[in-house]
């Protein structure tokens, strides 16, 4: 399968999307305001979001969990300054003695359990712009998307 020409992706998802842009600038070209295209991708994330299932000892993970939300993608998180180990959690870690903590992958299994409702939430979502403005169909189309193992 070639690669489509706009490809966005994290470490553990990649979506192929055709005409991303494209739609972006239609919706911006007819008067829409960014805050209306990051409510779509906000909602999206928060799918994920609240699906991560989190080790909890204190609670500080979870309580750094949050989104990120620009005009066109979401972005997941965690950690911080006050919460060095997330990454540490969610993918393992090798100890110089040799050994090796097991990660927990919690974003991952969210990504992997949610990945239809994610796609379906801003697909519709954009749609959902297009008929506010009277633009018709968006141009969005989503090609295929995999979940890395």
């Amino acid at each position: 399968m070639p690669i489509p020409e706009l490809v966005y992706s994290d470490p553990n998802l990649r979506v192929y999307v055709r005409g991303i842009k494209e739609t972006v600038r239609a919706l911006e070209a007819a008067g829409a305001d960014a805050q209306d295209l990051k409510d779509v991708f906000t909602r999206a994330g928060n799918i994920v979001l609240r699906a991560a299932k989190v080790p909890q000892r204190t609670g500080k993970l979870a309580q750094s969990l949050r989104i990120t939300k620009t005009k066109n993608r979401s972005g997941i998180r965690a950690g911080g300054a006050r919460v060095p180990y997330a990454a540490a959690n969610h993918f393992g870690r090798n100890y110089p003695n040799g050994t090796h903590a097991e990660g927990s992958f919690f974003f991952k299994k969210a990504i992997s359990a949610k990945r239809g409702e994610v796609l379906q939430t801003m697909v519709s979502g954009l749609e959902r712009l297009f008929k506010k403005y009277d633009l018709g169909d968006p141009p969005i189309r989503i090609t295929s998307y995999t979940v890395k193992n």
